[in-house]
Protein backbone atom coordinates (compact mmCIF):
# COMPACT_ATOMS: atom_id res chain seq x y z
CA UNK A 1 0.00 0.00 0.00
CA UNK A 2 1.21 3.49 -0.81
CA UNK A 3 2.35 5.16 2.46
CA UNK A 4 0.49 8.34 1.56
CA UNK A 5 -2.82 6.44 1.38
CA UNK A 6 -2.75 5.35 5.00
CA UNK A 7 -4.57 7.26 7.71
CA UNK A 8 -2.72 10.60 7.83
CA UNK A 9 -0.13 11.14 10.57
CA UNK A 10 -1.72 14.42 11.67
CA UNK A 11 -5.08 12.68 12.12
CA UNK A 12 -3.47 9.83 14.07
CA UNK A 13 -1.92 12.38 16.43
CA UNK A 14 -5.26 14.16 16.90
CA UNK A 15 -6.90 10.79 17.54
CA UNK A 16 -4.43 9.88 20.31
CA UNK A 17 -4.68 13.30 21.99
CA UNK A 18 -8.47 13.15 21.85
CA UNK A 19 -8.52 9.68 23.44
CA UNK A 20 -6.00 10.62 26.16
CA UNK A 21 -7.83 13.78 27.21
CA UNK A 22 -11.35 12.40 26.65
CA UNK A 23 -12.38 15.02 24.10
CA UNK A 24 -15.81 14.00 22.85
CA UNK A 25 -16.33 14.07 19.05
CA UNK A 26 -19.52 14.69 17.07
CA UNK A 27 -20.45 11.01 17.15
CA UNK A 28 -20.21 10.86 20.95
CA UNK A 29 -16.92 8.94 21.18
CA UNK A 30 -13.43 10.21 21.87
CA UNK A 31 -12.13 8.70 18.63
CA UNK A 32 -11.26 11.16 15.87
CA UNK A 33 -10.75 8.15 13.60
CA UNK A 34 -14.31 6.89 14.16
CA UNK A 35 -15.59 10.42 13.63
CA UNK A 36 -13.72 10.55 10.29
CA UNK A 37 -15.15 7.17 9.25
CA UNK A 38 -18.68 8.30 10.14
CA UNK A 39 -18.13 11.50 8.12
CA UNK A 40 -17.03 9.45 5.09
CA UNK A 41 -20.13 7.24 5.41
CA UNK A 42 -22.39 10.30 5.55
CA UNK A 43 -20.68 11.74 2.48
CA UNK A 44 -21.03 8.39 0.66
CA UNK A 45 -24.75 8.33 1.46
CA UNK A 46 -25.16 11.80 -0.09
CA UNK A 47 -23.48 10.62 -3.29
CA UNK A 48 -25.59 7.47 -3.30
CA UNK A 49 -28.72 9.62 -3.03
CA UNK A 50 -27.43 11.67 -5.97
CA UNK A 51 -26.86 8.49 -8.02
CA UNK A 52 -30.41 7.37 -7.28
CA UNK A 53 -31.79 10.79 -8.25
CA UNK A 54 -29.91 10.86 -11.55
CA UNK A 55 -30.95 7.28 -12.34
CA UNK A 56 -34.60 8.20 -11.78
CA UNK A 57 -34.18 11.31 -13.91
CA UNK A 58 -32.72 9.24 -16.77
CA UNK A 59 -35.65 6.84 -16.52
CA UNK A 60 -38.15 9.72 -16.47
CA UNK A 61 -36.56 11.42 -19.49
CA UNK A 62 -37.18 8.25 -21.48
CA UNK A 63 -40.89 9.16 -21.55
CA UNK A 64 -40.07 12.39 -23.40
CA UNK A 65 -38.36 10.52 -26.22
CA UNK A 66 -40.74 7.62 -26.84
CA UNK A 67 -40.65 8.33 -30.58
CA UNK A 68 -36.85 7.88 -30.49
CA UNK A 69 -36.76 5.25 -27.75
CA UNK A 70 -34.05 3.03 -29.28
CA UNK A 71 -31.68 5.93 -29.87
CA UNK A 72 -32.26 7.21 -26.33
CA UNK A 73 -31.58 3.78 -24.84
CA UNK A 74 -28.43 3.48 -26.95
CA UNK A 75 -27.08 6.69 -25.40
CA UNK A 76 -27.89 5.81 -21.78
CA UNK A 77 -27.01 2.10 -22.02
CA UNK A 78 -24.55 1.05 -19.31
CA UNK A 79 -21.02 0.66 -20.64
CA UNK A 80 -18.15 -0.29 -18.34
CA UNK A 81 -14.45 -0.91 -18.79
CA UNK A 82 -12.48 -3.90 -17.50
CA UNK A 83 -12.15 -2.39 -14.02
CA UNK A 84 -15.89 -1.70 -13.67
CA UNK A 85 -15.84 2.05 -14.29
CA UNK A 86 -18.59 3.64 -16.36
CA UNK A 87 -17.59 4.69 -19.86
CA UNK A 88 -19.15 7.68 -21.59
CA UNK A 89 -20.03 6.43 -25.09
CA UNK A 90 -19.27 9.68 -26.92
CA UNK A 91 -16.46 11.09 -24.78
CA UNK A 92 -16.52 14.23 -22.71
CA UNK A 93 -19.46 16.64 -22.83
CA UNK A 94 -18.00 19.51 -24.94
CA UNK A 95 -17.26 17.26 -27.94
CA UNK A 96 -19.84 14.52 -27.38
CA UNK A 97 -22.60 16.01 -29.52
CA UNK A 98 -20.33 16.40 -32.55
CA UNK A 99 -19.20 12.79 -32.27
CA UNK A 100 -22.80 11.61 -31.79
CA UNK A 101 -23.96 13.65 -34.77
CA UNK A 102 -21.24 12.17 -37.01
CA UNK A 103 -22.13 8.61 -36.01
CA UNK A 104 -25.93 8.74 -35.67
CA UNK A 105 -27.02 11.86 -37.56
CA UNK A 106 -29.54 14.50 -36.49
CA UNK A 107 -31.68 12.32 -34.27
CA UNK A 108 -31.58 14.70 -31.30
CA UNK A 109 -31.06 18.44 -31.27
CA UNK A 110 -27.95 19.65 -29.50
CA UNK A 111 -29.94 20.80 -26.46
CA UNK A 112 -31.81 17.50 -26.19
CA UNK A 113 -28.56 15.57 -26.42
CA UNK A 114 -26.90 17.74 -23.75
CA UNK A 115 -29.90 17.24 -21.45
CA UNK A 116 -29.56 13.47 -21.81
CA UNK A 117 -25.79 13.20 -21.83
CA UNK A 118 -25.11 15.56 -18.91
CA UNK A 119 -26.96 13.11 -16.67
CA UNK A 120 -24.50 10.39 -17.69
CA UNK A 121 -21.55 12.67 -16.96
CA UNK A 122 -22.86 13.50 -13.49
CA UNK A 123 -23.67 9.86 -12.84
CA UNK A 124 -20.13 8.83 -13.75
CA UNK A 125 -18.65 11.49 -11.46
CA UNK A 126 -20.88 10.49 -8.53
CA UNK A 127 -20.03 6.79 -8.98
CA UNK A 128 -16.32 7.64 -9.04
CA UNK A 129 -16.69 9.64 -5.83
CA UNK A 130 -18.44 6.69 -4.16
CA UNK A 131 -15.58 4.38 -5.17
CA UNK A 132 -13.01 6.82 -3.80
CA UNK A 133 -14.93 7.14 -0.52
CA UNK A 134 -15.18 3.34 -0.25
CA UNK A 135 -11.40 3.15 -0.70
CA UNK A 136 -10.82 5.71 2.07
CA UNK A 137 -13.30 4.00 4.38
CA UNK A 138 -11.47 0.70 3.87
CA UNK A 139 -8.09 2.30 4.60
CA UNK A 140 -9.37 4.01 7.75
CA UNK A 141 -11.18 0.86 8.92
CA UNK A 142 -8.03 -1.26 8.40
CA UNK A 143 -6.03 1.22 10.43
CA UNK A 144 -8.72 1.12 13.15
CA UNK A 145 -8.51 -2.70 13.29
CA UNK A 146 -4.71 -2.68 13.59
CA UNK A 147 -4.60 -0.21 16.50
Amino acid sequence: MNPFERYPYHSRLKNRISEIFGIVQEDGTTSVLQNDIDYLYRKKNLYQTEVNRITMQIAYLKNNYMDRKNEYEDIVKLRVDSSGNRILPYGELPTAYDKFKRIKGDIFSEQEFINIYSNLVYLKEAENQIKELDRKINIYSEYQKRR
